[in-house]
């Protein structure tokens, strides 16, 4: 059941993959963090599975993945801001890095998936995610929120992070007494996965299709 989940939760990154290419083609000029970062992402969870599937390490993605995934997403939300976010975004990548290279060399060294650098990027991201929203209330546009790719990507990564964040810091307080629930944990996780990824779908359904046409 774990592993069905799993699975599925790494496939699922598929979905947002495909609209964007029937909506865009290979084109990255709605958004192009979000169109680089769906095809890492894809890439990362497909080799990802791969390896599962053959008993292989697969630790080492996550932690190379995570300062990509920081830079990508910040720039994301920065296209859709009206206050500048590059020295927030550089000094984030910067500290998701040291983050990893931390749990990689001296925490876990690459056998395990310490708490420490997702903990680190989550409280990151969510940072990212309440600036865009601060950013939304602050501009009152006009537009619908329901429309807004902004409104949604924030919500995305505020779901998932606050998430992953309340799930890692619950596994790393009481691990022994946690150890019946790991499977419960991971399903979890799964789900909120499964849930950044529609929301995804839900952004670039939100995306004007006429950008492209000009590129």
């Amino acid at each position: 059941m774990v592993l069905f989940w799993n699975y599925l939760s790494g496939f699922s990154i598929l979905l947002p993959l495909a609209v964007w290419l029937l909506r865009f083609g290979f084109k990255s000029a709605p958004a192009p963090g979000l169109f680089f970062f769906l095809l890492l992402f894809s890439g990362v969870e497909l080799a990802g599975v791969l390896l599962a599937l053959q008993h292989k390490n697969n630790i080492w993605l996550a932690c190379l993945f995570i300062p990509f995934e920081v830079g990508l997403l910040l720039h994301t939300l920065a296209q859709w801001m009206h206050r500048p976010m590059s020295v927030v975004t550089f000094a984030a990548v910067l500290l998701a890095t040291l983050f990893s290279l931390t749990d990689a060399l001296f925490i876990c060294q690459l056998k395990g998936f310490n708490a420490f650098s997702r903990l680190g990027t989550s409280v990151l991201m969510l940072v990212g995610a309440l600036i865009a929203f601060y950013d939304l209330l602050e501009g009152l546009r006009e537009e619908s929120l329901s429309r807004s790719p902004l409104f949604w990507m924030a919500t995305a990564m505020l779901l998932y992070y606050s998430g992953t964040l309340t799930l890692f810091v619950v596994k790393s307080y009481d691990p022994l007494r946690l150890g019946s629930h790991v499977a419960q944990m991971w399903l979890l996780h799964s789900a909120l996965n499964i849930s950044f990824n529609l929301l995804l779908v839900k952004v670039m359904l939100c995306l004007p299709s006429t950008v492209t046409k000009s590129s």
